[in-house]
């Protein structure tokens, strides 16, 4: 619950509920916390979150958990030229702490390799439009055969 949570935070630009969710153990983590709201809602101004798939939930033990899952954003749409937005795939193994009752995100884990996966974009090779037959006739070729001696 606590990922669906936080994936609606960002569609819904709620940094506040970000910051309140992440530990203060993360890298993201930011005292300065208009700093860190500024940055949060930069990224979620930039993208479009269009799903979010969970591949697995799975205790590490009573106050951890790791949490498997994909969430498919546009990149710039709506900010720039429509060929120069991006859809990709994120795809992370998220570890989650309770502390105090409350579910915090700790860190990515580190025996996963994110993956940032680009679905489509302006780099997919651009389709060659059909070929047009031609209504003009060909000039006819001679098929003759020299005689066989």
């Amino acid at each position: 619950d606590i990922l669906k949570a936080r994936y609606s935070a960002y569609t819904e630009r709620k940094p506040d509920f970000i910051i309140d969710t992440t530990h203060p153990s993360n890298e993201e983590y930011d005292e300065d916390r208009e700093a860190w709201r500024a940055r949060i809602l930069d990224f979620a101004n930039a993208a479009k979150f269009l799903q979010l798939v969970i591949y697995d939930s799975v205790p590490v033990d009573e106050e951890t958990h790791s949490i498997t899952w994909n969430a498919r954003i546009k990149v710039l749409d709506g900010l720039v030229d429509e060929r120069l937005v991006e859809t990709k795939d994120f795809i992370e193994r998220s570890l989650f702490v309770k502390e105090d009752g409350r579910w915090l995100y700790l860190k990515g884990d580190p025996d996963f390799e994110p993956r940032n996966v680009r679905v489509d974009g302006p780099l997919d090779p651009k389709p060659k439009p059909p070929k047009r037959r031609s209504t003009a006739k060909k000039p006819a070729v001679s098929r003759s055969r020299a005689p066989v001696s």
